[in-house]
């Protein structure tokens, strides 16, 4: 038998939860509480590596909202090592096009 659905729904929920903190304190500039949902967002994520797609992209676009490009870069060329160029999709090319402005010789 596999897990009780009601705990993965509540999972998915603490998961989507955790991401749109990020999200919101990231908007309200809220640099301190980005940083805590970055880590809990993680852990929602059974991520502690922090190499899960939607943790990392996330995590780079809050920290560039918050003008943190540095981190904002970290995060972005962590996606580039693990997952290549097919890490950028739709908006998220530009990010892809700034990391190789960035670091011309490759990211």
């Amino acid at each position: 038998m596999g897990p009780d659905p009601r705990t993965q729904g509540e999972l998915g929920l603490s998961q989507s939860l955790s991401a749109c903190f990020v999200k919101d304190y990231a908007d309200l500039h809220d640099q301190e509480n980005v940083l805590r949902w970055i880590q809990v967002m993680a852990l929602m994520y059974d991520d502690p590596d922090h190499t899960d797609h939607l943790v990392l992209m996330t995590e780079g676009e809050a920290m560039l909202q918050l003008g943190d490009e540095a981190r904002a870069y970290a995060a972005f060329g962590k996606i580039y090592a693990l997952y290549g160029r097919k890490g950028f999709a739709g908006h998220q090319k530009r990010y892809l096009e700034m990391l190789f402005k960035q670091h011309p010789s490759g990211a």
